[in-house]
């Protein structure tokens, strides 16, 4: 079963995947873990300077070394120009696919695309997928090539991080309800 959490940068996918990680033991996965393991090569990258350059600080930010690009152009050029050509805009969901623990909950904190989230649908089913749509004040998806999922045939919910307590009871509330925790 896999829960995908929705949202603009900032908006607590990342908090709330790793709150189920800690206390449900969930296994995170993420869609882009392949394209970032392809920018690392296209790029020279080591794991460490990766991170510093995905760094909410220097995201978007552009340097020399990546040839005047900010990584998150780094991982949109590898994306859009390079994989989903030749592979098909499903692909990275069918990648995600071989990383699912089939013994546990699965937390994506990284959306994906309408045709990722639908190659993994094809490949476990619609009703083990869960979309929770993320809303909180200041986080918009302007900027971002990402969007609100709406998919035909996968259960969706929309929560409000507020910041506080109600937001993680909300999320466990919906997933409890729904047979996935």
């Amino acid at each position: 079963m896999l829960v995908v959490f929705n949202a603009p940068p900032n908006a607590g996918k990342d908090y709330i995947c790793d709150y189920l990680v800690e206390k449900y033991h969930a296994n995170k996965v993420e869609f882009k873990k392949t394209l970032r393991e392809l920018v690392k090569i296209i790029y020279s990258l080591t794991d460490e300077k990766l991170e510093w350059y995905y760094h909410r600080d220097n995201k978007e930010k552009k340097w020399d070394e990546l040839g005047g690009k900010s990584i998150r152009e780094c991982f949109i050029e590898v994306s859009e120009h390079l994989i989903k050509p030749f592979y098909g805009k499903e692909w990275f969901g069918e990648k995600l696919v071989d990383s699912l623990n089939p013994i546990t909950v699965n937390v994506a904190s990284d959306g994906g695309f309408k045709e990722e989230i639908e190659a993994v649908a094809k490949q476990i089913g619609e009703e083990n997928i869960l979309i929770i749509q993320i809303y909180a004040d200041e986080c918009s998806f302007d900027g971002d090539s990402r969007k609100y999922l709406d998919i035909n045939g996968v259960l969706t919910y929309c929560v409000f991080n507020n910041k506080d307590e109600r937001f993680i009871r909300d999320v466990e509330y919906i997933l409890k309800e729904e047979g996935f925790l």
